[in-house]
């Protein structure tokens, strides 16, 4: 669908994920695939006590870099920017946050534990700190002994703070580290990202911008994209801003509902609509088809539907949404709903376009016509129900 490579979390799953690399490394040189392999430094994943990573010196984010260029730096497949070997970043913090502590325990080594914690706070907060975090990077690549193209991840920047930052502390950040790394992103939408996203392009540096549908953890957060809200703006927002690296948010974690592969619930759907999305970002060219294709994005259940006896968190969502790229226009409806609009019927233009409805239980079906004829009829396999029987609210 015109992704160009993919990025492994170093290293959820541990062992079990370095051997799917390798695999992966080995199948893209095989098949000369234009397709680049690369990874993401997960502080919360990484065990350099691994037998794989163990014979490495250093710390554990040098041990997974050394990994990686020990098993695959000459291969063709691993992704480089501006010759660089492209590293991507996930809570870039943690790196900087470590050598700051140590900072303070050296210069406070007397004072308390809360103290030492004020002045960590405070360092995490202004470019005294910053350029801190900065030269935890910069140790890395003179251990290693090579630059690297990094994609510094704002996620989680202010994580564990005993204080508020300042205001605008967020912005500032992102414009100082755009001067200092080739490539500037985060995970989710933390903080006012349009303001985020072009201070870091005015400063020189790559905005890469999250793309995402929802996200489904449950018991802690549960986000989701009112239809294909947040799907249609990110990528309209890439196109305009310009945005030039673009990091696809899956994890591939169906258990989070972030798969961007085909899955039980989403089936080919979100996989075909995102191949568009690359596809237009890539050319500048609206998205068109030579036969009718239709897809209905919906919900096992509304939003607040009880479950009795259990407790179940909800979602933002409750929408219905129903989107087209047919290569001419076409009458279309869903028999037994009227959209937000409160229409029964709508004139779908050629190209990609879409309808929302209300999340109200019963069948979802979406009829195309032509001169009063139904020409295609869709059927989604998942009714909305009122009687859930378990929480499941990904995405249908």
């Amino acid at each position: 669908i015109g992704l160009d490579g993919f990025t492994f979390d170093a290293w959820a799953g541990g062992e079990g994920a370095m051997q799917q690399m390798d695999v992966m490394f080995d199948i893209c040189e095989k098949e000369k695939l234009p397709f680049e392999l690369t990874i993401t430094l997960d502080t919360s994943c990484i065990d350099s006590n691994s037998p794989s990573l163990k014979p490495y010196p250093g710390n554990g984010w040098e041990k997974c870099i050394r990994w990686l260029l020990d098993k695959h730096g000459n291969s063709p497949n691993l992704a480089r920017r501006d010759g660089k070997v492209l590293i991507m970043g996930y809570q870039s913090v943690w790196p900087g946050q470590y050598y700051i502590s140590q900072y303070v325990k050296r210069t406070m080594p007397d004072a308390s534990k809360a103290a030492q914690k004020a002045e960590e706070d405070r360092l995490r907060c202004t470019e005294e700190g910053w350029r801190m975090m900065v030269q935890a990077y910069r140790d890395i690549e003179k251990s290693i002994g090579q630059k690297f193209y990094w994609e510094f991840c704002l996620s989680g920047f202010f994580y564990g703070l005993d204080r508020q930052p300042p205001p605008g502390a967020i912005v500032k950040a992102a414009a100082f580290f755009a001067k200092e790394f080739p490539a500037v992103g985060m995970f989710l939408w933390e903080g006012p990202v349009p303001e985020i996203s072009k201070a870091v392009v005015a400063a020189g540096a790559e905005w890469c911008h999250p793309m995402k549908m929802q996200y489904e953890n449950f018991g802690w957060m549960q986000v989701a994209s009112p239809g294909l809200n947040w799907v249609r703006g990110d990528w309209a927002y890439a196109r305009t801003l310009p945005c030039t690296l673009i990091q696809q948010i899956t994890w591939n974690d169906y258990h989070e509902c972030t798969n961007l592969s085909p899955g039980y619930n989403t089936r080919y759907a979100y996989y075909d609509i995102m191949g568009e999305f690359i596809r237009w970002w890539k050319t500048g060219k609206e998205p068109t088809s030579d036969h009718d294709r239709v897809y209905i994005f919906s919900h096992k259940y509304a939003n607040g539907t009880r479950m009795f006896p259990f407790k179940a968190m909800s979602r933002a969502d409750n929408l219905i949404e129903v989107v087209t790229i047919l290569p001419r226009p076409a009458t279309l409806r869903s028999p037994g709903r009227k959209t937000t609009d409160g229409e029964t019927e709508w004139e779908a233009p050629a190209g990609m376009s879409y309808k929302q409805f209300p999340l109200t239980p019963g069948p979802v079906a979406v009829e195309l016509l032509r001169d009063g004829k139904v020409e295609v009829r869709l059927d989604s396999p998942e009714p909305v129900s009122d009687r859930p029987f378990r929480q499941d609210t990904g995405k249908v």
